[in-house]
């Protein structure tokens, strides 16, 4: 899609691609990935093999969170650079902070201050946790110790988008937007080699995944931002969707290293996001759908919590189904609320910074 000089850039398709994203990661979290466990409750092998494929390859909507985010942040700003001939770096950086701020200290505040001393089965936050929350630096210390189990942890991807966040605008204004083409190949073949080279030398792929490693979507999301999409049949669409659905299950089926898995996932988050812009078929534009996308920053950051407080519920471990259904519904009310009283407020005056109007409040 060529980007104009509109002073407006709104896709509702995306804000439903955005719920998509995270009903997968939501998967991923909630649902068991042993293949006994399906067996036990009555699938044959073959389909337990099958479901257990497709929640492991929920932590791919992730990385289509991160491909979205650095499409829509790109495409709003070379539109700003065409529309008023530069970018308002002090605008951007104020936009981006009453957009991610409030929700994340205040879960950060619920999650890992007030909650574990309630509830005994919530981990307490360590301390180098919370320096790391408290300076964006979570995907780096999760890079080299692990992931911990409070559920503010679940904010380590904010912490790598708000790097993005610190240097992308940045790159634009100085290099210009004509560049970013080749600046984004660039990119994306830089972390390409240097996965491949920290597999060969024997570094472990847990130590890299969360970190600036984990850009190669965002360094995609730049290139399908700034190169003009053709128009596209139906059928092509449909074909991209599928491919992109499909490569990433392939790659958990076959237990592909993750050298060549996160490159792959990356392409499939591409191939979805070029099926899916300019589409207004599929309900992608339904408003219910696109609340939920408007309201899945919130659903993503207390998904965790809400999982955990819901698996201590007493309906019975023998009805999961039951128990994630709940979970869900409790995680958007939850959203909803949030969006409604504590996040609202903030974007409201995060439109005054704004110079290219998109979503609509």
């Amino acid at each position: 899609m060529p980007l104009s000089k509109s002073s407006r850039f709104y896709m509702p398709e995306l804000d439903s691609l955005r719920f998509f994203a995270f009903l997968a990661v939501f998967i991923f979290h909630s649902f068991s990935q042993e293949t006994p466990y399906y067996i036990d409750r009555g699938l044959p092998g073959w389909a337990a093999s099958v479901a257990v494929s497709i929640v492991s390859v929920g932590w791919c909507g992730v990385d289509l969170f991160f491909l979205l985010s650095s499409y829509l942040i790109t495409s709003l700003l070379v539109r700003e650079q065409e529309r008023i001939g530069r970018i308002d770096l002090r605008a951007f950086y104020f936009r981006r902070a009453l957009r991610i701020w409030p929700l994340y200290f205040f879960f950060i505040l619920i999650a890992g201050v007030i909650m574990p001393p309630l509830f005994p089965f919530i981990d307490p936050l360590k301390k180098h946790e919370a320096v790391s929350l408290l300076t964006f630096t979570l995907n780096w210390d999760a890079g080299f110790r692990g992931l911990g189990l409070n559920p503010a942890n679940v904010l380590w991807s904010v912490s790598l988008e708000e790097q993005f966040y610190a240097a992308w605008p940045i790159v634009i204004f100085f290099a210009g937007v004509k560049r970013l083409r080749s600046i984004s190949i660039f990119i994306l073949l830089a972390l390409i080699l240097i996965r491949v080279g920290c597999f060969f030398a024997g570094i472990n792929s847990a130590l890299t995944s969360p970190t600036i490693l984990r850009w190669e979507p965002m360094a995609l999301g730049v290139l399908i931002a700034v190169v003009p999409i053709p128009p596209i049949s139906q059928l092509i669409r449909i074909s991209l969707l599928l491919l992109g659905l499909f490569l990433p299950i392939l790659c958990t089926a076959s237990g592909i290293n993750p050298a060549t898995t996160y490159p792959i996932v990356a392409a499939s988050c591409g191939l979805i996001l070029v099926s899916i812009v300019g589409e207004s078929g599929f309900c992608l534009r339904n408003p219910v759908l696109t609340y939920l996308g408007k309201i899945s920053y919130g659903l993503y950051v207390y998904h965790i919590l809400i999982l955990k407080l819901s698996g201590h519920i007493n309906i019975g471990s023998h009805l999961p189904l039951i128990r994630n259904a709940l979970a869900l519904g409790l995680t958007i009310l939850t959203a909803a609320l949030s969006y409604r009283y504590i996040e609202t407020p903030f974007l409201r005056l995060k439109n005054h910074f704004a110079r290219i109007q998109s979503r609509p409040i």
